[in-house]
């Protein structure tokens, strides 16, 4: 995947040279006032070794601005009347993991689905990449969905269910047994790769689902409930999993789990009965969560 931003002039590098993350950027590389590609978190200049001139200080440029990979606007959907989903609006960028916590029954499941193009909302838009789910349903490829039962067969072990799906998701044949192996080993299913689903515990089930959902290497990951039925251990290497994935890719992931949010969230919308009733960069709420979510679902504190 490749992104461009616009270009940074680095000036006054004499004879130091630098690091960039953290590899070797001699200062020969570069001449005065050329652009100088930058990644996500923005590019350090340090001082190496001995030099002709001094520079005490380092000097950081600012991180490149993040396009938005998926955008939600005034989501409302219906069942029997009663209103599972109402006026959600939300945009998540590659970097960003967006949490949607709430109780059983706020909404999280449906608003995931619609969000993967799998339900349409009554109204309401989804954009990829700021062109419409609905209009160009192609766009749904660059999405990876696991929801909370994810489609999986039985009968088939992992590795001939991750080799079903890469045809489904038009992996050239060339490339699927690398595909399958990189997931497998991202999920830690070694072990079990070769075992009927239907015989492994909700844990390694739950694992294979993610491994579908990563498989075609998505740039867009919803994920509904991830870490249920995983022990603390499998839960500590979704963790690690999901920091692993998040400099490439824009993630929305349910939960009831505050822990969860507060761990690996840098985004969260608190929801009840289909609304968001709260929304903030996690960094940013000053109060401690459970407080906030307890005032917000049990209090009837809806600010």
């Amino acid at each position: 995947m490749s992104r461009t931003c616009p270009p940074r002039v680095v000036m006054d590098l004499f004879w130091n040279g630098t690091n960039v993350n953290p590899a070797p950027f001699a200062c020969h590389e570069t001449g005065h006032a050329k652009p100088v590609a930058m990644g996500t978190g923005g590019l350090f200049l340090r001082a190496d070794g001995e030099s002709r001139h001094s520079i005490s200080n380092v000097y950081k440029l600012p991180a490149m601005e993040q396009a938005t990979r998926l955008e939600a606007l005034n989501l409302c959907h219906h069942y029997h009347d009663l209103p599972v989903v109402d006026g959600i609006s939300l945009q998540v960028k590659t970097g960003q993991v967006l949490g949607l916590l709430g109780p059983n029954g706020a909404g999280k499941s449906t608003t995931l689905r619609i969000l993967s193009g799998v339900m349409v909302p009554e109204s309401g838009i989804v954009r990829i990449d700021d062109k419409s789910l609905l209009q160009h349903p192609e766009l749904s490829r660059k999405i990876g969905f696991l929801p909370d039962q994810a489609p999986l067969y039985g009968d088939l072990s992992i590795t001939e269910q991750l080799s079903f799906a890469a045809g489904l998701y038009a992996i050239p044949a060339s490339q699927r047994k690398q595909h399958i192996l990189r997931v497998i080993e991202l999920c830690e299913l070694e072990t079990v790769c070769d075992k009927r689903i239907d015989q492994l515990s909700k844990g390694f089930r739950r694992r294979a689902g993610l491994a579908q959902a990563l498989l075609h290497e998505p740039g867009i990951l919803i994920l509904d409930e991830p870490s249920d039925g995983l022990d603390p251990l499998q839960q500590m290497a979704f963790r690690k999993l999901i920091e692993s994935l998040q400099t490439e890719t824009a993630i929305v992931i349910s939960t009831h789990n505050l822990n969860e949010v507060k761990n690996l969230c840098t985004d969260v919308i608190i929801m009840d009965r289909g609304s968001s009733l709260f929304q903030a960069a996690v960094r940013d709420i000053e109060q401690p969560l459970e407080q906030l979510f307890t005032q917000l679902i049990y209090a009837g504190e809806y600010a």
